[in-house]
């Protein structure tokens, strides 16, 4: 092994960020959705199914599902529920994914952190 290489993780791990319960991010979440792809694939022998094989199993547009996997849009729940089937989940796998992704869409709608109070122009001239 060359240094600063890592062992490609065995589809059939988990990402980190899931099995330590962190998936906080759109991008833990699209990692996610890769992951699944990826075991999918090895599981069925074959390459991971491609975005129009996705589109025609789905009736989606095929377009969609690059949003998905790069972290740059979460599927609905129903849409984000019926891809994790398609890509091999369980019952128990896709109840616990769900609630990553709601956990992933709770976060985004918070409002930011508020910024630390300025001092006002005043004080700042009279130091």
């Amino acid at each position: 092994m060359t240094a600063g290489r890592t062992t490609p993780r065995h589809p059939a791990q988990p990402p980190t960020a899931l099995s330590a319960g962190l998936v906080r991010t759109l991008s833990e979440l699209a990692a996610v959705l890769r992951w699944l792809r990826r075991r999918q694939a090895w599981q069925r022998g074959a390459a991971p199914l491609t975005y129009r094989e996705l589109a025609a199993a789905t009736g989606w547009s095929y377009g969609c599902f690059s949003g998905y996997f790069r972290g740059t849009v979460l599927p609905p729940s129903d849409r984000f529920d019926t891809l994790i089937g398609l890509l091999g989940a369980g019952a128990v796998e896709r109840s616990r994914l769900a609630t990553v992704r709601d956990g992933v869409a709770d976060r985004r709608d918070e409002p930011p952190a508020p910024l630390e109070p300025t001092r006002p122009a005043a004080e700042l001239s009279a130091a």
